[in-house]
């Protein structure tokens, strides 16, 4: 039956995969706080006049609830990895919506939050799902600014020197921190690439496949001087 059912999915495009329970941290999302952002969501699609298509649709499909999820399994793993949140300077890097940082924020007293993207109008809603944060519309080479903890999170897959900006991002580290980076698995990832941006540094779909045993062999090659790396799927 098995082997029935991978090659119906097969035939469609996808892959059934086992997850270990150990490595996939399960993450609820309370019913009080999904309603809360879909609240912000259908509050900022109201009000916002700008040229890009911020339907409450387009918003809410964009932040899902797997979305979220995934946003609450990284906090899970930081405190898996004894990573400490609290009393530190932490940015995200390709914020987005920001929800990454409320998560943050949920799990942190008196840390300085930051979110940089050069997406600026999205910025404006990152700002409500997040009051607490700093967001910035640069890009990370115009980041100056030192962290103690830094997310960037599938965002490097886009990028047209994604070896640059993995460089940059530890450069912006203080001494001795941390930088936590996710990709889609280049194995099943079919995204396309779309359009380039009109900055020229990046895609707005996927123009780099990493593989759970390439990713690894790039990270050593571009961070030579890094005490400790760690990756896993």
């Amino acid at each position: 039956m098995k082997k029935i059912i991978n090659s119906i999915l097969g035939y469609l495009g996808y892959k059934l995969i086992r997850a270990d329970k150990e490595n996939y941290p399960s993450a609820s999302i309370k019913k009080h706080e999904y309603q809360e952002i879909k609240h912000i969501l259908r509050e900022f699609s109201g009000t916002y006049n700008g040229a890009e298509n911020f339907s409450y649709t387009s918003l809410k499909n964009y932040l899902s609830k797997e979305r979220i999820g995934f946003f609450h399994q990284l906090i899970l793993l930081c405190e898996k990895h004894n990573i400490e949140l609290a009393q530190k300077d932490i940015a995200d890097v390709g914020c987005g919506m920001g929800y990454l940082l409320r998560c943050v924020h949920d799990k942190t007293e008196n840390s300085n939050l930051f979110g940089f993207d050069t997406f600026g109008e999205m910025l404006q809603l990152a700002q409500k799902i997040c009051p607490s944060a700093v967001f910035k519309n640069i890009g990370l080479f115009e980041v100056s600014q030192k962290f103690d903890i830094i997310f960037c999170t599938e965002v490097v897959e886009h990028l047209v020197q994604p070896h640059k900006a993995v460089t940059q991002l530890f450069s912006l580290l203080n001494p001795g921190r941390i930088l936590i980076v996710t990709i889609p698995d280049g194995r099943y990832d079919t995204f396309p690439a779309g359009k380039k941006r009109e900055d020229g540094t990046a895609y707005w779909g996927h123009v780099h496949f990493w593989s759970t045993e390439s990713w690894p062999i790039f990270l050593d090659r571009e961070l030579t001087n890094v005490k400790e790396i760690k990756t896993g799927k």
